[in-house]
């Protein structure tokens, strides 16, 4: 975005993998009160997180699709260990 800025361009919006960039002249007409890439990203989230409960069960947050496939992450379905041997720490046996 700093050749843009040094080139007399302004961030107006962007994509998964592009930016948009506009005239600075134009810029103003467009009604965009931050222009930061975190501000225009907002929303666009990829990061899946795989927790690991203390019995043992793992939970899926954050993106919780499959991104290029739009499938749901089932839970259910991604467990190591059966639900009768997911307990807390000595009461395994």
């Amino acid at each position: 975005m700093k050749l843009g800025n040094t080139m007399g361009y302004e961030l107006a919006c962007c994509t998964d993998c592009n930016a948009l960039l506009v005239d600075r002249r134009y810029f103003p007409r467009l009604g965009i009160e931050d222009n930061a890439l975190d501000s225009l990203r907002r929303g666009v989230h990829y990061y899946t997180y795989l927790l690991q409960l203390f019995d043992g069960t793992l939970k899926v947050a954050g993106n919780t699709r499959l991104t290029w496939h739009n499938v749901e992450i089932d839970n259910s379905r991604i467990q190591m260990l059966p639900r009768e041997l997911r307990k807390f720490g000595d009461s395994i046996k």
